[in-house]
């Protein structure tokens, strides 16, 4: 009798355990990232003008925890702007759920003044993304010249 109930009540766990898996957290993507520089002043001395880096995380934006852009040993803060204009990412969790976002610099009196040396093309950027999961996506951009 013992082993009849012993016997029963493993089978009900297996049964039990045998549903959906849940599915694993995403890791944030970035798929898109440029940093500009452009001459400014009498002199055009060519800085940093802009850092755009749009990032895709199918948990949704809301699950992103923490946003680093590094130059040198000056940190820039980046402001979020979230993509809602876009078409749905076909995997993205609901139908309301916002899964890209683009994080922006742009360059401004109060802000730090960058140089990028004269072609413009000799810095670079570290920038770190990660997620309340704790997967993190790391990337280096190479500055452009833009035009004036």
């Amino acid at each position: 009798m013992f082993q009849k109930i012993t016997l029963l009540i493993l089978t009900l766990g297996f049964l039990g355990a045998c549903g959906e898996d849940p599915q694993p957290p995403n890791k944030p993507t970035v798929t898109q990232a440029s940093a500009t520089c452009r001459p400014f002043g009498t002199d055009n001395v060519v800085k940093l003008a802009s850092i755009t880096v749009r990032v895709t995380d199918l948990d949704g934006v809301e699950d992103l925890a923490d946003v680093r852009a590094v130059v040198e040993a000056t940190s820039l803060d980046m402001e979020p702007v979230p993509l809602t204009d876009q078409a749905p990412l076909p995997d993205c969790g609901g139908p309301d759920e916002i899964c890209e976002v683009e994080y922006r610099w742009r360059r401004g009196a109060n802000t730090p003044q960058i140089i990028c040396g004269e072609t413009g093309t000799r810095l670079q950027v570290q920038f770190e993304v990660s997620d309340v999961a704790g997967f993190t996506e790391r990337v280096l951009i190479t500055s452009s010249l833009g035009a004036n």
